[in-house]
């Protein structure tokens, strides 16, 4: 029974080192799982692994489990380490006590509280696993190293970006986890049994050629998926450089050693070189399971080889369920590669669906964001709005007011501008005669004549003014004479002088008979008798009247001085001729600009007519305009309100499309991965179809042929390897006793595994 363990646990190491062979992880993962399918159904050869986890978690309740994500850099180099744990409660406790050195430690899934003490957790559990993470910056048990060579020479991946050639990429692994322990009674130093595993996604537009020392090259359509690994210091825990088996056993030790290696160098010719990130994983947890304590002495060895002829007729057996299952498997494939392709189409459509949406959200938040800048604003402007329109309304009503007030001033304009223009076009016409070419000569021989008669009537009047003056001293020494002969000599002077001294002679004439009727009056009321005339008063009246007379021939005198005023106008006749022409070249504009203000009073009338109705219209609406600038002014508060709320809900609804978005781009991507794995699984599934045929075909033939001479390997094997063994088992326990990176209680069992992400290496653009 232990025999079928050992084969059963080594059966199911050499299937999972296939897989890794084979370049992909998950294949890997999936084998690993098969494998042990078939070693259920082979349990007489296999038997079962011990389930030292499961052992404890059932007595103790708590197991965790690690994932430790590590960002490196293209040549491998640390940037950043993320540490998830998961703490698996069984639930016979609300409270777990764990211990990490991690730093910003946090509950990622849960609201389960913790306390801390220095590197001692207490999780209040409630009865719940716990999910938790952290940020460490102490140094790894595992690291790795990546240099670049172009052409033959060392090249940076900064210096490699963009270049073409033939590339050589070696990876190299690295185990800083080991300790010195006794192995057979001697110190020897053990390194912790990591197996690392690289994979990576090479473009052939890219790449071509492509080759691997140490794992696989897959092709997939447009790319080649090329997987490497590496376990670093498995090869000096198991001294295996030094190995011994005896002469009875012969072991091409170099087809071992070449497999377990710490390095791994990928070929290819290039062109343009980018590459997108690699991802590395390493564990332990591969040699946790394989106990090499059964193989202790050689008492047992008859029974064991007994019990190895009875498992190769079981793995006979077993081999053939499994070619079975796998032609089972390959027939049911085709539905399943139908409706990868259906999803993939839907997936396609969703995504392309949630990024419109996404870009759509964009716009409309930015939109909501202007929304709420112009609701602010028309807000503001509606409150002034408001304002503005009782003071329009007020304003309008006066205006209106003075509209019906001057239209009714203005409604006599037309017909008072009418004969206005009449007038005007009568009084144009009459300057226009008056300063004809011919009044102006007349003015002009008229003004000289002026001059003339005035001189002449001068020198008259200065002669009347001697006779009067001469009369007036005659008058006063008449007594008895008779005032006939003086009006007889007056006479006498008008008739012989010029118009102006008969002129005055008449005036002095007149005057005198005025005198002699008012001295007959006076005479007449005083004496009674005609024969007084110019006796006493009446003499004294002559005289007065004489004085009148010489007074008015002063004034006249000093009119007639006016001959002086005649001489310039004269002169001024000649410059009033020429603008006389000027002026009556005036009449047509007037003319012409009278008719239009004529025609423009009546249009003036007619608009302020209809002004003053439309203003009655429009005062008619104020009312009803102020009670809706009232509403829109109370409504404004609640329009700006709700604006809020609506970019408030805006900025959910953006970050729920973006998270959208996102996701069906990471669903898209997976399902296109997958779907362009399928032809690639269906190829493999054929594959191992072929290889159970072959393994079948080899257990059978093993069974017949190999079992004898197994049994005497191994006896010489087990002869001579008893150093191999001990060292087996200590690198087993170093995988055992490796739980955990950032700490763990001593009454946890746990598990952990690194994630490795390298930095894509893309060219400028």
């Amino acid at each position: 029974m232990k025999n079928k363990k050992t084969v059963a646990a080594v059966g199911l190491t050499c299937v999972l080192a296939s897989g890794l062979l084979l370049g992909n992880i998950d294949y890997a993962t999936h084998t690993y799982a098969a494998a042990k399918l078939a070693v259920k159904e082979t349990a007489a050869v296999a038997g079962t692994v011990k389930k030292n986890a499961a052992q404890k978690k059932a007595a103790q309740g708590v197991e965790k489990e690690e994932s430790v994500y590590v960002t490196l850099d293209a040549n491998g180099g640390t940037q950043d380490i993320v540490v998830s744990d998961w703490l698996k409660n069984s639930g016979v406790g609300t409270t777990l006590k764990d211990q990490s050195d991690l730093s910003e430690i946090q509950n990622t899934k849960g609201d389960e509280a913790f306390t801390q003490d220095g590197e001692e957790l207490s999780w209040e559990a409630g009865e719940q696993d716990i999910y938790y993470q952290g940020k460490s910056d102490k140094e790894l048990p595992v690291s790795m190293e990546i240099t670049y060579k172009l052409d033959g020479q060392e090249i940076t991946p900064e210096e490699l970006a963009g270049k073409s050639g033939k590339l050589e990429m070696k990876i190299t692994y690295k185990n800083n986890s080991r300790k010195r322990v006794k192995v057979a009674g001697e110190k020897k130093e053990v390194y912790t049994p990591f197996v690392m595993a690289t994979g990576m996604i090479l473009p052939v537009e890219k790449f071509s050629n492509v080759q691997v020392d140490n794992g696989q090259v897959l092709s997939e359509g447009d790319n080649d998926i090329v997987a490497v690994y590496g376990m670093p210091g498995l090869k000096e825990s198991l001294d295996l450089d030094n190995l011994d088996f005896g002469d009875d056993v012969s072991v091409d030790l170099d087809k071992v050693t070449d497999k377990i290696t710490d390095t791994a160098t990928i070929t290819a010719d290039v062109k343009d070189f980018e590459m997108g990130q690699t991802y590395t994983i390493a564990t332990a947890s591969i040699f946790k399971d394989i106990d090499f304590g059964d193989l202790d002495g050689t008492d047992e060895l008859n029974d064991k080889m007994d019990d190895l002829s009875d498992a190769a007729t079981e793995l006979v057996d077993g081999s053939d369920k499994i070619q079975d299952n796998l032609k089972n498997l390959d027939s049911k494939f085709d539905t399943y590669a139908e409706a990868v392709g259906t999803l993939e189409d839907s997936v396609e459509t969703l995504n392309d669906g949630s990024q419109k949406i996404n870009k759509a959200a964009g716009k409309y938040t930015s939109s909501t964001d202007k929304l709420l800048n112009a609701v602010n604003t028309y807000v503001d402007g509606a409150k002034k709005f408001s304002e503005s329109t009782k003071t329009y309304s007020q304003g309008t009503k006066k205006l209106i007011e003075g509209v019906g007030q001057l239209y009714t001033a203005a409604a006599p304009f037309p017909k008072s501008y009418e004969e206005f223009n009449t007038q005007l076009e009568a009084y144009t016409t009459g300057v226009s005669a008056l300063l004809s070419e011919d009044n102006m000569n007349s003015l002009a021989n008229a003004a000289a004549s002026l001059k003339n008669g005035v001189e002449t009537a001068d020198k008259g009047l200065k002669q009347v003014q001697s006779g009067v003056a001469a009369i007036n001293k005659g008058a006063s020494e008449l007594n008895n004479q008779d005032t006939a002969a003086l009006i007889e000599g007056l006479q006498a002077v008008a008739a012989s002088g010029d118009a102006q001294t008969s002129q005055i002679a008449k005036m002095a004439i007149s005057y005198i008979q005025g005198a002699e009727k008012l001295a007959a009056s006076v005479d007449a009321s005083t004496n009674g008798t005609p024969d007084g005339d110019l006796d006493g008063n009446g003499a004294k009246d002559l005289a007065a009247a004489l004085a009148q007379i010489e007074a008015a021939t002063d004034t006249q005198s000093k009119e007639m001085n006016l001959y002086t005023g005649a001489g310039a106008l004269e002169k001024s006749v000649g410059e009033i001729a020429k603008n006389a022409e000027t002026i009556r070249g005036y009449k047509a504009p007037i003319m012409d600009a009278s008719a239009k203000v004529n025609a423009s009073v009546g249009e003036i009338t007619s608009n302020l007519n209809t002004i003053y109705k439309s203003g009655q219209l429009i005062t008619a609406n104020n009312k009803k305009l102020e009670s809706a600038a009232d509403s829109l002014s109370k409504n404004a508060g609640k329009i700006k309100k709700n604006s809020k709320k609506l970019t408030s809900s805006s900025a959910s609804f953006r970050k729920a499309t973006k998270t959208l978005a996102n996701g069906t781009k990471k669903l898209f991507n997976g399902v296109k991965k997958l779907a362009g794995s399928t032809d690639q699984v269906s190829d493999g599934i054929g594959k191992l179809a072929e290889g159970a045929l072959d393994l079948y075909d080899g257990m059978k033939q093993f069974q017949d042929e190999g079992t004898g001479k197994l049994a005497d390997a191994v006896t010489s094997l087990l002869d001579g390897s008893d150093d191999l063994q001990n060292r087996a088992k200590a690198v087993n326990k170093a995988a055992v006793n490796y739980k955990s990176f950032s700490g763990i209680s001593d009454d946890m069992d746990g598990s952990v595994k690194f994630i490795m992400t390298t930095k894509e290496i893309k060219a400028e653009k």
